[in-house]
């Protein structure tokens, strides 16, 4: 029997849908995924600008800089890129979706959003009796949230931007645990422009 090369189904996968002018993005962007986007993207504007791109997001998000970047890419493309949440945009998945010049969700499909995660714990036990290491955590902790912050209205004016809410509505939805939309909530706030087959 012969044995299934995941990374070269996944290759494949990408490849035929890359054919019909189609990009999937799935589980946790990672950096390969700005690669994939930037690579395909690239490709498909020099075959034709004209002519419309799908992303199909089934994603719970991942790091700031990986989503901005691919959202930045979107962005940048001269062909239009079209956005399908297929089950769910989380986190920088649906700033990703931001990017495109449509928005679509499936009937079923939900939207999170939240604020950026700052926590930075410290163990106790690691910095008794060292003032050095306290200080040196205490001011990479200073950086983390300084970043978190800055990440944090960047991200509330993509949002803004978009869905024409303004920055008050915005953090209200992403205050405490966030907020999980549906796609007719999303639809009603303008963080998608259409629901798909309801």
């Amino acid at each position: 029997m012969e044995k299934i090369n995941l990374k070269e189904l996944e290759l494949r996968f990408r490849a035929d849908l890359a054919q019909k002018r189609v990009l999937y993005l799935g589980n946790n962007l990672e950096f390969s995924d700005v690669i994939y986007v930037s690579k395909a993207i690239t490709w498909m504007n020099a075959q034709d600008t004209d002519a419309s791109i799908t992303l199909r997001i089934n994603s719970n998000g991942g790091s700031i800089p990986v989503g901005l970047d691919i959202y930045d890419i979107i962005r940048e493309s001269k062909a239009p890129v079209v956005g399908i949440v297929m089950s769910r945009a989380n986190s920088m998945a649906s700033i990703v979706l931001q990017g495109c010049v449509r928005r679509i969700a499936l009937p079923h499909a939900t939207i999170f959003l939240h604020r950026v995660n700052t926590d930075v714990h410290m163990e106790e036990s690691v910095f008794a009796g060292d003032t050095l290491d306290f200080r040196a955590h205490k001011k990479r902790m200073g950086k983390v949230i300084r970043d978190g912050e800055k990440y944090q209205t960047i991200l509330e004016k993509i949002y803004s931007k978009r869905s024409g809410q303004d920055i008050k509505k915005i953090r209200s939805l992403v205050a405490g645990n966030g907020t999980h939309l549906s796609a007719q909530k999303a639809l009603r706030l303008n963080l998608v422009d259409e629901i798909k087959n309801q």
